[in-house]
């Protein structure tokens, strides 16, 4: 009876170490770049050895890929999905909602749009692999929740892709940038209150009369 709780915790053993990994490979990536960071490197900001590394992935890139997919999923765990074809109030509200999902999953895992920026800054195969197997679906996704809120009379009739990509860059910009401005305006947008107040202006601004 023990031999099957011993696998239990070699395998728990196992997927815990792999966890660590991933989440330090993420924060390493998005911090150093592809070509700065090591096998070494991610293991000492994990806490293992290299050698438990090289086990669970093999190679630098097997590892980059699990690393960006750990963050996507991160990412979209709790955003909701948006449903149309309710009252304009209700649908208002769940976009609001949605808005504020997005800025608190950047927030959370700020390194997703760290390693986009730098991967779209130097196209390659790698921009190549992230438009295969994340950007394409975000892309799909948002212009459906776009072509969603207009048809709910929410949004403006204009291009599609020219909404999304205004609101997406309103809902990563201000967290990219929010030292600066803090340095610049002494305004701090990781905030509760001034984020409330910041997606509640992306969304008057979108609203259509």
């Amino acid at each position: 009876m023990t031999v099957p709780t011993t696998r239990k915790s070699r395998q728990q053993q196992r997927d815990e170490s792999r966890e660590r990994i991933l989440a330090a490979a993420g924060d390493t990536f998005a911090l150093k770049g592809y070509d700065g960071c090591s096998f070494a490197d991610i293991a000492a900001a994990a806490g293992v050895k290299k050698a438990l590394v090289q086990y669970h992935f093999g190679h630098k890139q097997a590892l980059w890929e699990a690393a960006v997919t750990h963050l996507w999923q991160s990412r979209n765990a709790n955003l909701s999905r948006y449903l149309p074809g309710g009252p304009r109030s209700t649908q208002s509200a769940l976009a609001q909602q949605i808005y504020s999902q997005i800025i608190e999953a950047t927030r959370q895992h700020p390194q997703w749009l760290q390693i986009l920026f730098a991967e779209a800054a130097t196209p390659g195969p790698r921009l190549q692999w992230l438009v295969e197997h994340h950007l394409k679906q975000d892309y799909e996704q948002g212009l459906a929740f776009i072509r969603h809120a207009q048809q709910d009379g929410l949004m403006p009739e204009a291009e599609p892709l020219d909404l999304l990509l205004l609101l997406s860059g309103a809902l990563t910009y201000v967290l990219m940038v929010t030292p600066a401005t803090q340095l610049v305006t002494g305004k701090d947008y990781t905030q509760q209150a001034i984020l409330d107040r910041y997606l509640a202006t992306i969304h008057r601004l979108l609203l259509k009369p």
